[in-house]
């Protein structure tokens, strides 16, 4: 019988079936291992498959819908175009040294390129010089007179216009006793050539530009009138013996400033006083460095001095008879050349400059005695005097900004050699202690 047969199959395969089912059924019902299996290790083709579906699922879900078409933003806007401003990693140009040089180069040229700092426009000063030593005067020749001291005041008030043009003017009033080589004829006499007197000098008025060359460099060029009125006479007359102990006193002031300001302690003179100079300044470590140089002319001119006196007493006021006498002479012009030179170097904005000046005065007398004939000789308190002035400056501002302060000098002047004003004679050589002190404003 063949029937048996194929039933006997399909009963197999729907045992098996039943068989099956209920075991995928609890295999899916199962959490997954943790640990993958020898099968997960060498990788199942339908897996990744699966994976790479759900993680296409992922990125569809958190990818942005589609943006419908719009116009294209405007140049310039954010994301599109620009100038990307430098960052801190932005790169750059020089580093390190050649960068601090590069730095300072400009720094250099940006500070030359500024216009130069001046100092407030106006001024006002009192300068003072004490006198001691001794000088030949041609009115007392026989030898030297003692300056026992003598105080000299210069008075001085300026002020600047713009950036260039300086107006100043200038006054001394000096004092003190001189006594001569002549001793008294009887004890307890009165000193004929002794004298303590009270003198003015001459009224100076000054222009002075001050032409500006780079920053640190200025040129300055002036002109001063120096007006007649300074008082004392040479050869007074007899019944005006003060007037010569005014003359020594001003000539005493004059030799205890160097020489250098002949034009405002020359009596009976009128003077044109052209000078010119240069001024630089520079940073050099903590300080300025201030450099100066300057050279002046001054021509005195005779505006009536009196006659020199009758020294042989026949009447005739140049010993026009007795040519063997000395002979006095008032030159109708005297010069004084004064070259100067000064360095000093500002600590603390000024605040303390200690340096020194240094100069030369050379020229010619306005009075001078002579013996013509066979006795020869004579007296000329005219040459050259070489003179240096070491001396502390101090700058002090009082305002916000420096415009308004004060300035003080200290300096002592210290003859170096020459015979200007009778240095020919042994020991006859004044020195000066020099005090100044003014405001600017």
């Amino acid at each position: 019988m063949s029937l048996p047969h194929p039933n006997l199959a399909l009963s197999a395969i729907l045992a098996g079936l039943l068989v099956a089912v209920p075991v995928v059924e609890a295999e899916a019902a199962q959490p997954p291992d943790d640990d993958p299996g020898p099968g997960e290790l060498e990788g199942d083709d339908d897996d990744d498959n699966d994976d790479n579906d759900d993680n296409d699922d992922d990125n569809d879900a958190s990818r942005p819908p589609p943006v419908e078409d719009k116009p294209p933003p405007p140049p310039g806007t954010w994301g599109v175009g620009g100038t990307e401003e430098e960052g801190k990693y932005a790169p750059g140009g020089k580093t390190g040294k050649l960068k601090e040089l590069e730095d300072e180069e400009e720094e250099d040229r940006a500070r030359l390129d500024t216009p130069p700092e001046l100092p407030p426009p106006g001024f006002a000063f009192l300068d003072t010089t004490i006198g001691f030593g001794s000088m030949v005067i041609v009115a007392q020749p026989t030898g030297s007179t003692t300056i026992e001291p003598t105080a000299s005041f210069l008075i001085g008030i300026g002020y600047r216009i713009g950036d260039e043009w300086e107006i100043s003017a200038r006054f001394p009033i000096s004092t003190g006793e001189s006594n001569g080589p002549i001793e008294p004829f009887v004890e307890d006499a009165r000193n004929p050539d002794a004298y303590t007197q009270i003198a003015t000098g001459g009224l100076e008025l000054a222009v002075k530009p001050h032409f500006i060359l780079s920053r640190d460099m200025r040129l300055p060029i002036g002109l001063a009138l120096v007006f007649p009125t300074a008082s004392g006479d040479m050869y007074p007359n007899i019944d005006s013996r003060a007037d010569l102990g005014k003359a020594i006193v001003n000539k005493a002031a004059s030799a205890s400033r160097g020489w250098e300001e002949r034009a405002l302690f020359a009596h009976q003179r009128m003077s044109i006083v052209p000078s010119g100079g240069v001024l630089w300044s520079t940073s050099a470590g903590p300080g300025m460095l201030n450099l100066g140089a300057d050279l002046k002319l001054e021509l005195m001119f005779d505006t009536g001095a009196n006659d020199p006196v009758d020294r042989d007493g026949d009447g005739n006021p140049d010993s026009e008879v007795d040519e063997t006498a000395p002979k006095d002479e008032v030159h109708s012009t005297a010069i004084n050349v004064v070259v100067a030179t000064e360095v000093f170097y500002g600590l603390f904005d000024g605040l303390l400059s200690p340096g020194f000046r240094l100069w030369l005065a050379g020229g010619t007398a306005e009075e001078s005695l002579s013996v013509v004939g066979s006795g020869g000789g004579g007296f000329d308190p005219g040459g050259v005097q070489f003179v240096f002035e070491p001396g502390i400056h101090s700058h002090v501002g009082f305002t916000e900004g420096n415009g308004f302060g004060m300035d003080f000098r200290l300096g002592y002047m210290i003859p170096m050699g020459g015979e200007l004003g009778g240095d020919n004679v042994p020991n006859a050589a004044v020195g000066g202690l020099k005090l100044g002190a003014g405001f600017f404003f």
